[in-house]
């Protein structure tokens, strides 16, 4: 876990990691966040060290066997393997981000502040007060808008859902993340200037919900230098199902150099601007 920064400086904004996501709202829950956190990291190391599949990611199909191949260079998650190789991909993601819970059987990811306070903890698939199933089942914020915008990065992704928000992280991308549509009323206003010299890129999901909710984005980033929706049916000339976003375009692409070319040689001609 990273050192704690002054308190004076919490709310400067620095290239940051997902354990050190700057908030733009409070939590107003009473429940103990960092005791839930520090659970699921017990309960994810019991079940790392019992050699189970690999729950971090490919268990709970956050990513398929040919994209995580992809990202760690040829490694195959198939078979008997390590601990260590489990954590591969992005080591400070999955040492203190990324937990289970064995009541749910679920994977849970945890995000704080930039003072390293937890402000949300999410189970991906949980149920709800009733019984019903529910998928990333939160607990603390969910108005809450986690960011990382780097300096020498010309774009900017704007999506919403939280298998994305690990998808960013894992490619190492500058994005702003809405846990869910409807939080796009909670965008922080700080992000307008942070973003006036950037490239905007909204990963549209294909469904209804969030296409309403791309002309409250274009409105809110009027300021930055241009900003550009990506509709997958046109990226990949050909109908898609509901719901496909971009973390189903990644799987199916499924070579992380590829999805970085498709993006970037998109962003310079512009999908949809």
């Amino acid at each position: 876990m990273s050192k704690l920064p002054d308190p004076k400086e919490c709310k400067k904004h620095v290239p940051v990691f997902i354990d050190e996501i700057i908030a733009s709202t409070k939590s107003t829950t009473n429940y103990d966040l960092e005791s839930m956190h520090k659970q699921y990291l017990l309960e994810k190391d019991s079940m790392l060290n019992q050699k189970k599949e690999d729950i971090l990611i490919l268990g709970f199909n956050l990513i398929n066997d040919r994209l995580y191949q992809s990202f760690t260079g040829g490694k195959s998650p198939n078979g008997d393997i390590t601990y260590q190789e489990k954590h591969l991909i992005n080591e400070p993601l999955f040492s203190d981000v990324i937990g289970y819970s064995f009541r749910y059987k679920s994977l849970t990811m945890t995000i704080r502040d930039a003072c390293g306070v937890i402000k949300t903890v999410v189970i991906r698939h949980g149920t709800d007060r009733d019984g019903k199933k529910v998928k990333w089942k939160t607990y603390g914020s969910k108005k809450y808008t986690p960011y990382k915008i780097l300096k020498d990065e010309d774009f900017v992704c704007i999506f919403s859902g939280m298998a994305e928000l690990l998808l960013m992280e894992l490619f190492g991308f500058s994005y702003i993340g809405l846990q869910s549509d409807s939080m796009v009323r909670h965008l922080p206003e700080e992000l307008k200037q942070l973003t006036q010299a950037k490239v905007l890129v909204i990963l549209q999901d294909n469904d209804d919900s969030f296409r309403k909710i791309v002309p409250a984005l274009e409105e809110f980033f009027t300021q930055s230098h241009k900003v550009i929706t990506i509709d997958f049916e046109k990226v990949l000339e050909k109908d898609l199902p509901k719901g496909y976003d971009f973390r189903d375009f990644c799987n199916q692409i499924g070579n992380t150099e590829k999805i970085k070319n498709i993006l970037k040689k998109g962003i310079q001609n512009g999908f949809r601007s």
